[in-house]
């Protein structure tokens, strides 16, 4: 294993990949009984109950309707749970639905300035080791504009069958390696993640919904736009560069 010391570790962030030592990076439903004559279940909860029919001074047969206040009697009372002309009875979106806005990007308190030209990171199979975080932040580009990214902040990551493919004008600088290994504080930015999963469909994670650390799991033959990487220290094996 190749580890990289401070001279090195610029040649890498000159070439894509940014390296600086010492980065850190119950509701509970209520019931009330009025007070008065309750039958049925609210006779336990009133201290009033009915009186039981037969008894002294009650009279229990109703009086009769007076139809002539109102010719169609009840029929012209629409039933109570009858839906109100005009009323959607369609349900809302669920929050985690497609519909469901994108997740908050607040500005990245890294305060770091990547290239709106990025690398393009591959990689046959990503390991992370003390995943502290797994955001969606807002960073800044180096013409002056910003953009959404995602950001993965861990103890270390550990990435086998590394590529990086530098843009460079009408050429380029294409770096493999073995093994890639970025050690303590280590931090990505991307856009989005691409990979493939067990059962071989491709799966995305980007920006536009909140994101799942589970996601990560099982990816392989992963592709992401790279804006920037940063560690204490860099390790790599089997490592070549040739330019384009």
């Amino acid at each position: 294993m190749r580890r990289v010391g401070p001279r090195t570790a610029f040649a890498i962030v000159t070439a894509g990949i940014l390296v600086f030592a010492g980065a850190g990076g119950a509701h509970a439903a209520g019931f009330r009984a009025e007070p008065g004559c309750s039958t049925g279940l609210l006779a336990f909860l009133t201290a009033e109950p009915c009186p039981e029919e037969g008894d002294a001074g009650t009279d229990p047969t109703p009086p009769p309707a007076d139809s002539s206040s109102d010719p169609a009697g009840d029929a012209a009372t629409p039933p109570a749970s009858a839906a109100t002309p005009g009323a959607s009875t369609d349900a809302a979106p669920a929050a985690d639905g497609p519909d469901a806005p994108a997740p908050a990007a607040p500005a990245d308190p890294a305060g770091m300035v990547f290239t709106p030209d990025p690398a393009t990171l591959t990689a046959g199979t990503l390991s992370i080791e003390g995943l502290r975080s797994f955001e969606v932040v807002t960073v800044a580009l180096a013409d002056g504009s910003t953009t959404r990214a995602l950001k993965i902040t861990a103890d270390r990551v550990v990435i086998g069958e590394f590529g990086l493919d530098v843009p460079a004008g009408a050429g380029g600088l294409d770096t493999t390696a073995t093994t890639l290994t970025v050690d303590g504080n280590a931090t990505i930015w991307t856009p989005s993640i691409t990979g493939i999963l067990e059962d071989g469909v491709e799966h995305v994670i980007d920006t536009l919904s909140q994101p799942d650390p589970a996601a990560l799991a099982g990816l392989t033959r992963l592709r992401l736009p790279l804006l920037g990487m940063v560690a204490d220290s860099v390790a790599y094996t089997g490592t070549d560069q040739a330019v384009y």
